[in-house]
């Protein structure tokens, strides 16, 4: 794309700031005066912030969130109106959001160019009825471009009868850079112990307990299973491991920052995620650019984008499918992938494709 068009202000609505965004958003920097808004305070459930001055500038609402089972709900029609007022571009985190929604509603009425972010895939669709599909699409519909992250979402959409010229399909990206960097952390193969590892939320739709299960059939004596992240399900899988009789195998490490999660990527062979309802898996994106083999459910966005690459392995969300999986990318294994295909999938490409839409 030409670098020379008028700098515009955009505005970024999202929930939260998610470390992956960070390189998209210095680019966008770079060429436009963009503001990023995020709806919850700084203090978070996924212990994210922004740390240095970026490029960037950026505001925490802080509004009161309350919970409709996994949904947000903020409700603050009055801080939409402010946030959009002389931006030229909006750029909305979803749909879903009461606050989304009335600033989608604000920038029509304002004229503003909208362009909108939808992730779901059918499976990870919470709700399903003749009169949320009428809403959904109404929503949808307002934003002059739909950005979906992959063949998956981009479907939901053309069912739901959104018109193909509005749907920008990418591929959802990491700094796959700086995860790459881990390849030179490996160590040679071992020959006594595989190395599985498992990163995210310790919640029901993970599927951990089900990974746990999996590793009780398939592992060898010296192989290991690492479960980073935390959540309320830390102390029923504590349990778990313990009635399986793993604690010599199965480590708990908790929520880790990237600087440390880079060294366990290092120390790592297969990643393994089991979801049964994911709208994407950045892990996944994460652990191959690290040179990791992964095992990853059909149930995740993202399966369907990497299926074909090297090292990648789909499971269904069963003990024993995973189990199985388990298995073939161990023995399939014989050292970190040194030339992972996804880090021709860079921020920067994200990012350039996104301004096209400017």
């Amino acid at each position: 794309m030409s670098l020379n068009n008028r700098k515009k202000r955009i505005v970024w609505l999202t929930n939260l700031p998610a470390p992956y965004r960070f390189p998209i958003w210095d680019r966008v920097s770079e060429v436009h005066e963009l503001e990023v808004i995020f709806t919850h305070a700084e203090i978070n459930s996924r212990k994210w912030t922004v740390s240095g001055r970026p490029l960037w500038g950026f505001k925490y609402l802080s509004k009161r969130v309350y919970k409709f089972g996994e949904t947000d709900v903020i409700i603050n029609p009055l801080g939409s109106w402010r946030i959009t007022k002389g931006a030229q571009v909006v750029v909305v985190g979803g749909w879903e959001n009461m606050f989304y929604i009335s600033t989608l509603l604000i920038s029509r009425i304002r004229k503003i160019r909208i362009v909108q972010f939808y992730e779901s895939i059918q499976e990870s669709r919470r709700f399903d009825n003749v009169f949320v599909n009428w809403i959904r699409f109404k929503v949808i519909n307002l934003a002059d471009y739909i950005v979906t992250p992959g063949m998956e979402a981009t479907k939901v959409l053309l069912e739901m009868g959104i018109s193909k010229g509005k749907i920008v399909q990418v591929f959802n990206v990491v700094d796959v850079d700086f995860f790459s960097s881990a390849i030179k952390l490996h160590q040679k193969p071992s020959l006594v112990g595989h190395n599985y590892l498992f990163v995210g939320r310790l919640i029901g739709l993970k599927n951990v307990a089900s990974l746990i299960r999996a590793f009780k059939l398939c592992k060898r004596p010296q192989d290991t299973l690492t479960i980073v992240g935390s959540g309320i399900l830390m102390k029923e899988l504590s349990s778990l491991v313990n009635e399986l009789n793993l604690r010599e195998s199965v480590q708990f490490l908790g929520h880790l920052d990237q600087g440390q999660l880079l060294e366990i990527y290092g120390r790592s062979n297969t990643l393994v995620l089991p979801s049964t309802n994911e709208v994407w898996g950045l892990v996944v994106n994460e652990a191959l650019s690290a040179g990791l083999h992964v095992v990853v459910s059909g149930a995740c966005g993202v399966s369907s984008s990497v299926n074909e690459l090297k090292g990648v392995y789909i499971c269904d969300t069963g003990v024993q499918s995973i189990a199985e999986m388990m298995t073939s990318s161990r023995t399939d294994y014989v050292g970190p992938v040194t030339r992972p295909e996804i880090l021709m999938y860079k921020p920067i490409n994200f990012a350039d494709k996104l301004m096209e839409l400017f």
